[in-house]
């Protein structure tokens, strides 16, 4: 059996907790690319926390990473790399397969989380990641990576680039909810 080919997806996510809106920001890469792609966009589903809207940045990151390059999902390894240990540890948690990176400059590991009853939302995002590790064949690897840090390193450029396109969806999100037209940066 080949070796499977590596997308590196990070994924950040601001939410409002007073209008219960939020965005998200993404940025993967296929290995052999020469560079990333950013992306984001508004999350339909009004979280009731920020860890089940980064929960559904997450989702939303891979839907659109499948719809971007559909031909690199297929049988591939994606390494989630998001600064919210709650929300990889929900996916660990349950969806099955999942391996965890324990790259040495993650701050916290994703755990089993025991006892726990979760949102309709939190059970519906995990099932929809099951179903496309199923059809795509993917195996998926999660990373905590260390939010807001004042590293230096192309981690950390892409985790901050990722926090920055969220912020902006968010802004939008929340004058969308409000009925205005968000003008932009």
């Amino acid at each position: 059996m080949s070796a499977r080919q590596l997308i590196t997806l990070f994924c950040d996510t601001s939410f409002d907790p007073h209008t219960r809106t939020a965005g998200f920001g993404a940025w993967f890469r296929v290995d052999g690319d020469t560079s990333g792609t950013t992306f984001g966009g508004q999350l339909t589903h009004r979280s009731v926390s920020s860890n089940e809207a980064e929960l559904g940045g997450i989702g939303n990151a891979l839907a659109q990473l499948i719809k971007a390059r559909p031909e690199s999902v297929q049988r591939s390894a994606i390494m989630i790399q998001c600064d919210n240990i709650y929300a990889l540890s929900v996916i660990y948690t349950l969806c099955e397969g999942i391996e965890i990176s324990n790259h040495p400059d993650s701050t916290a590991t994703p755990v089993q989380l025991r006892s726990r009853v979760y949102t309709k939302f939190e059970l519906g995002v995990c099932e929809y990641i099951s179903t496309i590790q199923q059809q795509h064949r993917i195996a998926i690897i999660l990373r905590h990576v260390k939010g807001h840090a004042k590293l230096k390193g192309a981690r950390t450029w892409v985790n901050k680039r990722c926090d920055q396109i969220a912020k902006r969806h968010a802004l939008a999100a929340i004058a969308n909810y409000r009925g205005k037209v968000y003008a932009g940066d």
